[in-house]
């Protein structure tokens, strides 16, 4: 099955942003994928407005993706917000990958771990979800993780055990001393630890466009991890779209190889 990641920096307008998305959908597909993943935040970068304004809206936003993910027979799974709650005065938003298959079958993972980390606090904005989400496509049964979520192993060991094979990390990754070197040694982790194959697809780093941005904006290096850790492809810091073939059977292999599951 073949898998695209598409790396991108997203802005302020949902609208915008969902014409990149469309056009992205539309080149994976021209290269043969079965299902591309986009990045966390992409419907609103952070740091760029209101994310309950995005929240009231996102309907708009979806609207087409889905007519692109059916017309081009593409599952999509990209990131966005959706209302929640208010508290203290506040209207809270949940953080939100949206799954759009081909035949109009439609997913929704809520992030379950909020970045209250190296001085952000997203849960003054941001509502933690409570569930995981696995889902069958193709015949390959994926899970899904965003940003923050790659930090706890037992969310992909429990992803692993509800039968991902796959599991699809998608983020806005904050910029700074060793975080790119992070981001790599945790989809590394996260892949050992499942004995899935980790698609880790993060915004590009804006500075390469000549955007300054606060907060968690993206540090790129979208990339794929076997599922004995190997770091497969990978890109830099600039948008672009990366293309792999998942192994199925290679991850039965390792599995039989090296039991953790089974053996945890």
């Amino acid at each position: 099955m073949r898998v695209a990641l598409a790396q991108l920096t997203t802005g302020p307008s949902p609208s915008d942003n969902a014409r990149q998305v469309c056009q992205l959908i539309s080149e994976a597909s021209g290269k043969g994928a079965q299902l591309v993943a986009f990045p966390e935040a992409t419907s609103q970068a952070f740091g760029t407005g209101r994310l309950d304004h995005n929240a009231e809206c996102i309907e708009d936003f979806l609207a087409p993706i889905r007519q692109a993910a059916q017309e081009h027979s593409i599952a999509v799974v990209v990131g966005g917000f959706t209302p929640a709650d208010n508290q203290e005065g506040r209207n809270r938003v949940h953080n939100t990958l949206f799954v759009v298959l081909p035949d109009g079958t439609e997913h929704r993972y809520n992030k379950r771990h909020c970045y209250d980390a190296f001085g952000f606090k997203e849960s003054d904005n941001v509502k933690s979800g409570e569930a995981n989400l696995t889902f069958t496509y193709e015949g390959v049964c994926w899970g899904v993780a965003t940003c923050y979520d790659i930090r706890f192993p037992q969310q992909f060991k429990q992803l692993a055990r509800a039968g991902a094979q796959a599991i699809i990390v998608s983020a806005s990754w904050q910029s700074g001393p060793g975080k790119v070197r992070q981001w790599n040694t945790l989809g590394s982790a996260r892949a050992m630890d499942s004995t899935c194959v980790v698609f880790a697809v993060d915004q590009a780093d804006p500075e390469t466009q000549g955007i300054t941005r606060e907060g968690p904006c993206g540090v790129g290096n979208s990339g794929v991890f076997l599922a004995d850790g190997t770091p497969s492809e990978s890109l830099g810091a600039e948008p672009g779209l990366l293309i792999h073939d998942l192994d199925v059977e290679g991850v039965d292999a390792v599995r039989k190889t090296l039991p953790v599951l089974a053996d945890d």
